[in-house]
């Protein structure tokens, strides 16, 4: 719908009135900016039923503190199991932010962050956070030229995690 900035506030405000029950928000292809994720980003702090948010196909890495408070948003957010951030324009400069919120957020499993400007230099600074995570079970980082040597780094933490959900489903079942 290209709803821009403008439309994220309206957005926020009829989800802070009704979010109550939204499980899923998909605003791919939306123009949306800084001004937008900021707006959103109050609609993040509160929800307690939201499971997948696509911000696909916008503008959020143009700027550096969009990227960062998205992130503090979703640090200690606890229904959130999947995120989209693919073509954001998203650089290096904001992987330590991403770094951080895979650090910290102990409920995502699945972040997209395919066919951003993260590079080598970015996906090893979110690397370092993923050594540290338990949760993410599924990073994809194509299109960011990331090397092999790079990928080597964060697939044994996915195994990791991926082994370590099994044993709990496994746990669970008993």
């Amino acid at each position: 719908m290209y709803i821009g900035d403008d439309g994220c506030e309206v957005v926020r405000e009829f989800l802070h009135q009704n979010g109550a029950y939204v499980k899923g928000l998909d605003l791919k292809e939306n123009n949306i900016g800084a001004q937008g994720v900021f707006s959103i980003c109050k609609f993040l702090k509160e929800t307690k039923t939201l499971k997948r948010l696509s911000l696909e196909w916008n503008v959020i890495g143009d700027s550096h503190q969009a990227v960062q408070a998205l992130c503090d948003a979703l640090v200690n957010q606890t229904s959130l199991r999947e995120l989209d951030l693919r073509n954001n324009r998203i650089g290096p400069e904001s992987a330590a932010y991403l770094s951080d919120l895979v650090r910290r957020n102990t409920t995502l499993t699945t972040i997209d962050l395919r066919w951003n400007d993260l590079g080598d230099a970015g996906a090893k600074t979110i690397s370092i956070g993923l050594e540290a995570n338990r949760s993410i079970l599924k990073l994809d980082l194509q299109g960011n030229k990331v090397t092999d040597e790079t990928i080597e780094l964060i697939t044994p933490c996915l195994m990791r995690n991926r082994g370590s959900s099994l044993a709990e489903a496994g746990r669970q079942s008993l």
